[in-house]
């Protein structure tokens, strides 16, 4: 009998992966290349495998998009957001906004298959930009510090909505239901704030997703979160040239960084050395960058580390090779604003050339 019953959970546990990969193939199917920008008619999401799935970053990244970018209010909102739509075709449901209108931070809390959706908004406003800038970091009395310093920005805007998404989670979360957190640019950083936080109000987060996320924390608090995640799927996806998703720079990187201004050598020698303690950031969670072609590689915090500095040595190359070339200084001037343009338009969601939905799209097509 304990071999039929055996057999018997192996065909289905067969037919169960069958089906999904089926369902996988079928959302990939339907994904158009020439029409990243645009909202996929379904979604796919595999709330259980601790493996990285593309497919999750994607459609994370357009359930983040589609929900919180919503409000009556607003004339800034993104027109192709449907809240509706995300619940009646994604299979969203009892879905909750928390927000705080003094920092314009917002989160949406939700159900989807089993499993509690925990997200924010991306930056939304020059409050948000304000904020991003405010990188300093500090001490907060919330439990998703874990009692070391955060980014002073993110951790003031977290904060102020902290208590209501512990609520929530907690009116949800029964007999250890997996709790899932994502988002992208400043949603990505709130993610990768709240995921240890929930943690340490007892709760199982499963999968942690960042797409274009600064740094948002110390090197202490970096390996204080890694221990409170160790049980926890936690990746952080960056396309290849995005320099948000490189910033604040790291303490390691300064110097490379400062070559890009060269002729302001003396004053950024000085200011550099002011704050190279206050930029000694920490990284969590596997990195995944994704190329233009679609192909992907992974990189563990370490190598992570020594690549951002490859990143800015690249970018100080750019800059030198555009200073030896023939041109008047506005010329060249220009052109180097163009290669910081060309970096910062990797970090959009829906840039039509280089943005995340196409760059995740065409690793989904490649196999990557």
């Amino acid at each position: 009998m304990k071999f039929i019953s055996y057999i018997s959970s192996f065909v289905l546990s067969t037919l169960a992966l069958t089906v999904s990969a089926t369902e996988k193939q079928t959302f990939i199917d339907q994904l158009d290349t020439e029409q990243c920008g645009r909202s996929p008619e379904k979604i796919y999401i595999d709330t259980n495998t601790q493996e990285f799935e593309m497919a999750n970053a994607y459609s994370y990244s357009w359930l983040a998009l589609q929900t919180l970018d919503v409000d009556p209010n607003s004339t800034e909102d993104d027109a192709d957001a449907d809240l509706q739509n995300a619940q009646e075709n994604w299979g969203l449901s009892n879905v909750r906004m928390i927000d705080n209108a003094r920092w314009n931070v917002r989160a949406m809390i939700a159900d989807y298959d089993g499993a509690i959706f925990v997200t924010f908004r991306h930056t939304d406003s020059n409050l948000n930009w304000l904020l991003n800038a405010d990188y300093g970091l500090w001490n907060f009395d919330y439990s998703f510090t874990m009692g070391e310093k955060v980014h002073h920005g993110f951790g003031t805007m977290l904060g102020a909505i902290w208590s209501d998404i512990v609520e929530e989670v907690r009116t949800r979360a029964t007999d250890n239901q997996p709790v899932v957190v994502f988002g992208h640019s400043l949603g990505g950083a709130m993610a990768l704030l709240t995921a240890p936080g929930l943690v340490n109000e007892g709760f199982n987060v499963k999968q942690v997703y960042a797409t274009g996320s600064p740094k948002v924390g110390s090197r202490n608090w970096a390996a204080m979160a890694s221990q409170a995640l160790s049980e926890s799927a936690v990746y952080r996806i960056t396309n290849s040239e995005d320099l948000f998703a490189r910033i604040p720079v790291s303490s390691l990187a300064l110097d490379e960084f400062r070559e890009l201004f060269f002729f302001a050598s003396d004053f950024l020698a000085n200011l550099t050395g002011r704050l190279r303690s206050q930029m000694d950031f920490g990284l969590i969670g596997d990195h995944i960058i994704v190329e233009h072609d679609g192909s992907t590689y992974y990189s563990d915090v370490e190598t992570s580390e020594i690549e951002e500095q490859d990143y800015w040595i690249n970018i100080a190359e750019q800059f030198s090779a555009i200073d030896d070339s023939t041109g008047s200084l506005i010329d060249k001037l220009n052109r180097k604003v163009q290669v910081m343009s060309n970096n910062l338009g990797e970090h959009l969601m829906r840039s039509p050339e280089n943005g995340y939905t196409c760059s995740m799209i065409n690793a989904l097509k490649s196999g990557s």
